[in-house]
């Protein structure tokens, strides 16, 4: 398996680790398969555990650029049902526009 390091660019929301309700669960979680999903969904790499709940709780947002509609060679509504799935282990929903688009 080959490792990759994440690239420290911050989309324009709130980071993930502002937000008492996923800080707290997301601390409390322990690392499975669910959550190293739940990373390579947000920055479309792998990395070690040690590293991946930081990364989570720093995410704030993807990076868009003005012609993006895919994300990782699948239309962006994809990602969004997935993405939608893996929020559940947060205990979070995405708001429907984003859903449907």
């Amino acid at each position: 398996m080959e490792w990759v390091v994440v690239v420290d660019e911050e989309g324009k929301g709130i980071k993930l680790r502002d937000i008492k309700k996923v800080s707290s669960n997301l601390r409390k979680r322990e690392i499975d398969a669910a959550l190293k999903i739940f990373h390579a969904i947000l920055y479309g790499v792998k990395v070690k555990d040690k590293d991946l709940k930081r990364n989570i709780l720093d995410f704030s947002g993807f990076l868009w650029g003005p012609q993006e509609e895919m994300i990782w060679g699948m239309p962006f509504w994809k990602v969004m049902q997935i993405l939608e799935g893996k929020l559940e282990l947060l205990n979070l929903r995405i708001p429907p526009l984003f859903v449907t688009l």
